[in-house]
């Protein structure tokens, strides 16, 4: 018990923890190894952006990065690369597993009238299918629009892609200035209440050239032994959303 204690004590001090000096001279090696690199590797670097403005950007963060946690560093590198504007350049956290970003026990979709809750563990049923208002200290729009300087994309389509999948993350939620405590993430629905949630684990990997946008293979996902519906009345129309445990996914019709 003493060494499961000190085990999840010591994660906790390293996920909030400005980094060493040592780490911090790594990660500045690591920045300036990446800039150059990407330069020799893509066809047009500097179609969306200017050489001048992510030149700007890189010795920007090589100044900060010895006063940012490991999170905020990856999540500021991640918005260097967003700037080049094409979705095959991107550090994305749902693709490399090293970055150990967490998940909430919740999954989001943004439909055309909202932010709702599409899937949920089983911990947190209650929540299936409730419109999400605010998240941290910040409402859907304003949310949406600090996670779109991180997520690297062809055009718009690909933001409400991975924004659900970014805003459930606390270290990106954290980094962005939404909330100030990773642990403890506040979600404002339509209804009005405030639930806070905890991370669940880590965030699920995304396997390449497969569409996840409904499956929902997190460990303790909505399992149930009927289908569950619950009433979301939307500007246009009642929806019913449906939890079909056999196909490992929701619908809402």
């Amino acid at each position: 018990m003493r060494k499961v204690f000190l085990a999840v004590t010591s994660v906790f001090f390293l996920l909030n923890a400005v980094v060493t000096p040592e780490e911090a001279r790594q990660w500045r090696d690591d920045l300036h190894f990446a800039a150059p690199e990407m330069e020799k590797m893509h066809k047009n670097l500097f179609h969306s952006v200017t050489r001048e403005q992510f030149a700007s950007m890189v010795s920007a963060l090589d100044a900060k990065i010895p006063t940012l946690e490991r999170h905020q560093i990856i999540v500021e590198m991640a918005k260097i690369v967003a700037t080049v504007g094409d979705g095959h350049t991107n550090i994305a956290p749902t693709r490399d597993p090293k970055i150990g970003f967490r998940t909430l026990p919740i999954a989001l979709y943004f439909f055309e009238d909202g932010l709702f809750i599409r899937a949920v563990h089983r911990s947190q049923a209650s929540l299936l299918g409730a419109r999400v208002v605010r998240i941290g200290n910040a409402d859907v729009k304003t949310a949406y629009a600090a996670v779109k300087t991180m997520i690297s994309r062809d055009n718009e389509q690909g933001v409400l892609y991975w924004a659900p999948q970014y805003l459930a993350m606390p270290e990106i939620l954290h980094a962005l200035g939404l909330i100030q405590d990773m642990e403890a993430v506040p979600i404002t629905l339509e209804s009005g209440a405030t639930v806070t949630l905890h991370p669940l684990g880590p965030a699920e990997m995304m396997p390449p050239d497969t569409d996840m946008t409904w499956s929902d293979a997190r460990t303790g996902s909505m399992r149930a032994a009927k289908p569950i519906r619950c009433g979301c009345r939307t500007r246009r129309r009642n929806r019913a959303w449906k939890c079909c445990p056999e196909r490992k996914r929701c619908t809402c019709n």
